[in-house]
C-alpha cells in the first residue's frame, strides 16, 4: 500500500515536467493544492503530511495519471482498497503528530 503511494509521488515528483503538468492541472481545476510534500526516512511526520496532501489531491492524481497513460498506477491508486488504507493512514498520522506535538509542550 506505502509503495503505491510512494510510486505516484515520485511519479509526479520524479521529473520537472511531469512536476509542472500536475501543477498546471491543478490550476485548471481550481484544486487547493499545487504539488505534492515530499517523505523524509528522518521524520515521520513528514510522511503522514505527504498521505494527507495525496489524500486530499486523490481526484487530480486520478486524473494526471490517466493523461499520462499510467494505467499500472491508477489502477493500484483508484482500487478501494488502496483508497481506504490511505484515509485509514491519513487519520492514523494526524492523531500521531497531534499527540508528538503535544508531548513536546
Amino acid at each position: 500500500m506505502r509503495n503505491v503511494a510512494i510510486k505516484v509521488v515520485k511519479f509526479v515528483k520524479g521529473g520537472a515536467l511531469n512536476s509542472r503538468l500536475f501543477k498546471l492541472l491543478c490550476k485548471d481545476v481550481e484544486s487547493e493544492h499545487e504539488a505534492f510534500l515530499f517523505h523524509t526516512n528522518v521524520r515521520w511526520p513528514s510522511k503522514g503530511n505527504m498521505f494527507g496532501r495525496l489524500y486530499e489531491l486523490q481526484e487530480e492524481v486520478v486524473i494526471f495519471l490517466d493523461l499520462q497513460q499510467k494505467a499500472d498506477l491508477h489502477d493500484k491508486f483508484w482500487s478501494e482498497g488502496f483508497q481506504l488504507s490511505l484515509a485509514y493512514l491519513v487519520d492514523i498520522f494526524e492523531a500521531l503528530n497531534a499527540l508528538n506535538l503535544k508531548l513536546k509542550r
